[in-house]
């Protein structure tokens, strides 16, 4: 209602803002990922996911527009490190390639028909298109769900040490990192055990 001049004026902070936070929690989770269970993670992505495109069908303002954006950007950099990571150990390296390229089709395709059903609707019918942007908020919502009844290991399991007995010095943090790494080496030729026994 606002008219073209002002969508036009808060389109470019849209981008900026959604390249920003993408590219900031990036960094962010890919620090957290060895640090705590990768399943929250995964589910605090698909509930940003769900409602940045639930704030798209809220009054259309330039606050709540660069709001939804910075949330749908946030919600990206949550998942940017997942076929790096989370798949490789979930699934170990034999069959990654695979793996992570069924996933990249995955998300051609989704990307692809996504935006089909609000095509479909007339285009001045704002009623139509919010109903279906809530039925579409409700994937990641109810997938979030299904997330936190899973149960996934954590990337490197920790020791009874390592969760606080090391002490606050530069030595007890380096004696908690060759820990895990010891147990990271490990996993990794179980991983190439298993691969050779094929």
């Amino acid at each position: 209602e606002g008219g073209g001049g002002t969508l036009g004026s808060v389109i470019p902070h849209v981008y900026l803002t959604t390249a920003c936070a993408s590219s900031g929690f990036t960094l962010l989770v890919g620090y957290l990922f060895d640090r705590i269970n990768p399943k929250w993670i995964i589910v605090v992505g698909l509930l940003m996911q769900s409602t940045s495109v639930f704030l798209f069908t809220k009054t259309k303002s330039e606050a709540i527009t660069i709001v939804s954006a910075f949330v749908f950007g946030a919600s990206n950099g949550c998942m940017n490190n997942m076929s790096g990571v989370v798949h490789a150990y979930l699934f170990g390296r034999r069959h990654l390639g695979k793996i992570s390229g069924f996933g990249y089709s995955c998300l051609v395709v989704g990307s692809a028909l996504g935006p089909l059903p609000l095509g479909l609707i007339e285009p001045n019918n704002l009623e139509q298109q919010n109903t279906c942007l809530l039925v579409i908020a409700l994937i990641p919502l109810a997938t979030a769900v299904v997330v936190m009844l899973c149960k996934i290991k954590p990337l490197v399991p920790r020791s009874e040490k390592g969760s606080g007995g090391g002490g606050f010095g530069r030595a007890g943090r380096d004696d908690d990192e060759e820990e895990e790494s010891v147990e990271m080496q490990r996993l990794l030729a179980d991983d190439d055990d298993l691969g050779g026994s094929s």
